[in-house]
């Protein structure tokens, strides 16, 4: 999905990559799926923040309740994001400026 909007991301599948990743490159936003098999999500929230990753991060997470939210809003995520969604294709062309990034 954000491929077609001429963005461009890495994607990892394990926790530890993302904490590498994110450790080493300076992106505009962090993506977090709470379903990596390597580590728990709140743990790798916690982890980025203690390597000083302040990049904003946005959860993604099929588990949307109140509490939940709550917990990773404390934890140091941005937003919290419930599955299913399709928010970025919705977006209007006007929210991303002439070199694709995002402005909300």
């Amino acid at each position: 999905m954000l491929a077609k909007e001429n963005l461009i991301c890495d994607a990892t599948d394990l926790g530890q990559d993302t904490l590498l990743l994110c450790r080493h490159y300076d992106y505009d936003i962090i993506l977090l799926d709470l379903k990596v098999p390597d580590i728990e999500g709140y743990k790798l929230l916690q982890q980025l923040r203690a390597a000083q990753v302040q990049t904003p991060t946005l959860i993604l997470s099929d588990r949307g309740g109140l509490d939940e939210k709550v917990k990773f809003l404390r934890f140091g995520a941005d937003d919290f994001l419930t599955k299913p969604f399709d928010c970025l294709s919705r977006r209007p062309p006007s929210a991303f400026d002439s070199e694709g990034i995002w402005h909300p």
